[in-house]
């Protein structure tokens, strides 16, 4: 997202040009987005460096104005990463988990997934307590795997929900329990 928020089919339907409030171009070319994007970061490393980092990336991700390319894609993700973007640490870690532009590598990804995850990104908490369920990346540890899916579940994630559910029906990582079973499975649904 290159605007405020505040810009909307109201504006462009009134053929506003540029947000009133952040003076965002609404009708941007694919093309067009990645040069704003890259004057953006030729400019300096001031407040929107890694913002526009990883715009660029998903640009590289879908080939959206530029050629598909997923290694640059991935070098994008990881300078936003690196400067605390959590959606690019969430996507860094995908890339990592699925070998996507990099060599598949799964501690790399559950590193990233933590990153992301400690920052409350619900994606990120239930694929590291997935991580952690399995031995994913990290040591199997299934007091840590529901600790992580509970975060993500109490945020409404209802694949975590489900493994809520799942963990209280078997007693993995807790202490048995059908009815608290049958509450997660209703949440999830």
């Amino acid at each position: 997202q290159m605007f405020c928020g505040s810009c909307s089919k109201t504006l462009l339907a009134r053929q506003i040009p540029n947000c009133p409030t952040c003076r965002a171009v609404l009708n941007m070319t694919a093309e067009d987005k990645v040069r704003r994007v890259r004057r953006l970061l030729a400019r300096s490393d001031g407040r929107h460096t890694r913002i526009a980092q990883f715009t660029l990336a998903v640009c590289y991700a879908d080939g959206t104005g530029v050629d598909r390319d997923e290694a640059e894609a991935v070098r994008w993700y990881r300078l936003a990463a690196d400067q605390g973007h959590v959606g690019a640490q969430y996507n860094t870690a995908g890339c990592y988990g699925t070998g996507t532009g990099v060599v598949q590598d799964e501690a790399e990804a559950a590193r990233w997934y933590l990153r992301a995850a400690n920052q409350g990104d619900a994606g990120a908490q239930l694929n590291i307590g997935l991580s952690y369920a399995k031995g994913t990346g990290v040591v199997q540890d299934e007091a840590e795997a529901v600790r992580w899916l509970r975060l993500a579940a109490d945020q409404g994630k209802a694949a975590a929900q489900l493994s809520m559910g799942v963990c209280f029906a078997h007693g993995t990582g807790v202490i048995k329990d059908e009815a608290e079973a049958v509450r997660w499975f209703r949440l999830a649904a």
